[in-house]
């Protein structure tokens, strides 16, 4: 119901952000994935700040199979609506230091990837993380 309502009038659906913030946090993970979509839908220009800081604080404390969800709506948050670049990058990190130790390292590659192609839009540089050489590589015995 209110995902139709933000279509006809977002605002008075803002006025609830913070409920809908709550019901992230919810036991009930079908309660919990429905506000993540609708805080999705709400983010704009104005909010996106305040809102992401919600998000990933409660990233750091949420279940492991919500993070998945939780740390996708962020980046793409953090991707659409970013006002400055340092500030994309010091989402994107936080994001990626929390996901270090909960997550499979897949995700964090491909989400490292995403952040380090965007980081090159801003800033060009061939030689961020070139790639390593066999001769480079160390091996340990330990």
């Amino acid at each position: 119901m209110l995902m139709r309502a933000i279509a006809v009038d977002s605002k008075a659906v803002q006025r609830h952000r913070a409920t809908i913030l709550e019901c992230v946090k919810d036991s009930d993970p079908s309660i919990r994935k429905r506000a993540l979509d609708l805080v999705y839908l709400l983010v704009n220009e104005t909010n996106v700040k305040p809102l992401t800081k919600e998000l990933t604080e409660h990233l750091e404390v949420s279940d492991p199979e919500f993070k998945g969800d939780l740390t996708a709506k962020i980046c793409s948050i953090v991707e659409k609506f970013s006002p400055e670049k340092i500030w994309y990058i010091d989402q994107m990190l936080k994001v990626l230091s929390e996901l270090l130790y909960c997550v499979d390292l897949g995700k964090v590659k491909t989400i490292w990837e995403q952040f380090l192609a965007s980081c090159n839009d801003f800033v060009p540089c061939p030689f961020i993380f070139p790639e390593p050489s066999p001769d480079s590589i160390v091996y340990s015995d330990h």
